[in-house]
């Protein structure tokens, strides 16, 4: 079941990264694509107009060019910092093509390794998440900041911060024991909803397989050292 598993994530991925390339053919002719990644035009032009899906090598090669065509900068103009240290991430949610970036570079984090589901707090983490759980084929599982009426079998987490506190919910047949989880969120600044999830998801008896984020500020580190965690951005903390 588990080499099942795997051919499948293996062909999600394949077919990710060929919708990648067909958004930036949107961006860049044939003739720029094919001297940025090496590989000729005409096998680039059957990707795009899908006539062939890359196979895992030249997936796997073309993933490692567009890695390096400096998307992480084009993101990055899409993030800003506001008065206040307010991190405006709006423009890369809204955007089609980071979306399903970071998607295919959270599939590319976890191919090989068990999830049955990815584990988000609402609201902004969860419009990324989608597009994560999607392209992994996994449910998704939103934890809620406020209950739904006489609701009582939740887990629940609850977050002290400055000025209140702060509580998230996930109702206890969402998550299943010794299931998997990936915990993402879009922005990561002192892991406080992050240990949230992960206290949601001890709770559940449940494994936690990776913490994924879009963004992080610069010292989220320390907060989450012993926590298997990547960041797909660095940004450094508002002053």
């Amino acid at each position: 079941m588990r080499r099942r598993e795997r051919r499948i994530e293996e062909l999600r991925f394949r077919m990710m990264v060929r919708e990648l390339l067909t958004l930036l053919k949107e961006r860049y002719k044939y003739r720029e694509l094919a001297r940025m990644t090496g590989i000729p035009a005409t096998v680039l032009s059957r990707y795009v107009t899908g006539h062939v899906i890359p196979s895992p090598e030249r997936a796997k090669e073309l993933w490692s060019a567009i890695t390096k065509l400096g998307i992480t900068n084009i993101l990055m103009d899409m993030v800003y910092v506001k008065d206040g240290g307010y991190i405006d991430d709006t423009h890369l949610i809204s955007s089609s093509f980071a979306r399903k970036f970071i998607a295919t570079w959270a599939l590319d984090q976890v191919l090989g390794k068990r999830v049955n589901a990815i584990l988000a707090p609402e609201v902004r983490g969860a419009v990324l998440a989608t597009s994560v759980s999607d392209t992994l084929g996994v449910p998704l599982i939103i934890a809620r900041r406020t209950r739904e009426g006489d609701e009582k079998d939740l887990y629940h987490a609850t977050i002290n911060r400055i000025y209140r506190m702060e509580t998230f919910y996930v109702p206890k047949d969402m998550i299943r024991k010794n299931s998997y989880i990936v915990i993402f969120d879009d922005i990561i600044r002192t892991g406080s909803t992050i240990k949230a999830m992960i206290n949601i998801a001890e709770q559940a008896k449940a494994h936690i397989t990776m913490v994924l984020a879009a963004i992080g500020v610069q010292g989220w580190q320390d907060a989450l050292k012993d926590i298997p965690t990547k960041v797909l951005l660095q940004i450094r903390p508002p002053s």
